[in-house]
């Protein structure tokens, strides 16, 4: 539950960092890598802001976004070791 409540907040947090990157693009190519399903969710909040992105699934448990020359990534591995190393 925690693990589930933590991602979405990421997901969450990344939306708008996308939104805010977005408010100075007049147009912008917007590509999401990552995991199917976070990808997904983040698809979602980008598409109910008018953000068209395309998405590209990658073995990994981080979101990147590239907005032009603009990369920004979430920190779910590095969560998910600190977790691991924690509850070993």
């Amino acid at each position: 539950v925690f693990e589930e409540e933590f991602c979405r907040r990421s997901v969450s947090a990344l939306a708008e960092q996308v939104r805010e990157t977005m408010q100075d693009a007049t147009v912008a190519t917007v590509v999401v890598k990552g995991p199917a399903a976070l990808g997904a969710k983040l698809k979602l909040l980008l598409d109910a802001d008018g953000i068209d992105s395309r998405f590209i699934e990658a073995a990994t448990l981080d979101i990147t976004v590239e907005i032009d020359d603009t990369v920004l990534v979430t920190r779910l591995a590095a969560w998910a070791q600190s977790v691991a190393e924690v509850t070993r």
